[in-house]
């Protein structure tokens, strides 16, 4: 199936506390927060999303806007994890915030 347009610079985390049809404590909601924080078995890229913080460790203050391409907590990454069922719950929660916001 294939992701919606927009849906891939959300993060994990956005995705299980923002979208329609994402129940909190679902399996779905369960397994977006496990892979977001690398408890599950989501491909990891090792180029992780900045935190922020104050410099002392090659942090910086403002975190960086996500990189679809690049880290590993946003659904472009992930997407290919999810089984048919999962995404189409995604995709009609997609479907649905685009309706509400249009």
């Amino acid at each position: 199936m294939e992701m919606p347009e927009g849906l891939g610079g959300w993060t994990l985390d956005e995705v299980a506390e923002c979208l329609d049809g994402v129940k909190y404590g679902s399996d779905l909601y369960i397994k977006l927060w496990n892979m977001n924080s690398g408890l599950d078995e989501c491909k990891r890229i090792e180029n992780k999303k900045p935190l922020g913080g104050d410099g002392s460790n090659g942090t910086i203050e403002i975190p960086l806007e996500p990189d679809v391409d690049h880290f590993d907590n946003c659904m472009k990454q992930c997407w290919n994890q999810f089984n048919a069922e999962e995404q189409q719950v995604m995709v009609d929660g997609w479907a649905t915030l685009q309706e509400q916001i249009s």
